[in-house]
């Protein structure tokens, strides 16, 4: 502590004799004005939020994915049961997180670049990071 001002520690609290005191609520209005910040907590909980970077996958790995989807859009009739690793980009800031999904592949259509799980869940082709198990590549 600084002992330039240590003297001030021992004086009593100063009272005014011509304002009265203010109630707890009388001084937090007056600090009003500073609820402008109102929602900085909440930047600030976005901007620490951590991402992860896509992976991007060379020709080789882009080729067996492929040929996954074409082996399972021949069995599609038995809606052939998969684990998927893909990567969910984020709505708000770069980068995303990589998540597995389980389920029965019910669509796969190549012009929308798609996979329809009997789940509900759509896929894109381009989020598809690697088949983890499931129905083999035939």
């Amino acid at each position: 502590m600084n002992k330039k001002y240590e003297h001030l520690l021992h004086l009593p609290h100063p009272v005014s004799e011509t304002r009265p005191r203010m109630s707890a609520s009388q001084r937090a209005a007056q600090f009003a004005p500073f609820a402008a910040l109102t929602g900085y907590e909440d930047v600030i909980r976005e901007t620490a939020r951590q991402t992860q970077g896509e992976i991007y996958l060379d020709e080789g790995e882009v080729e067996a994915i492929s040929r996954r989807l074409l082996a399972l859009k021949q069995r599609i009739a038995q809606k052939p049961e998969v684990c998927l690793r893909i990567f969910v980009p984020d709505g708000k800031k770069p980068g995303g997180r990589y998540c597995d999904i389980r389920g029965r592949v019910i669509k796969i259509d190549k012009n929308s670049q798609i996979i329809g799980m009997e789940t509900g869940e759509v896929v894109a082709f381009s989020n598809i990071i690697q088949f983890i198990d499931g129905e083999s590549e035939g």
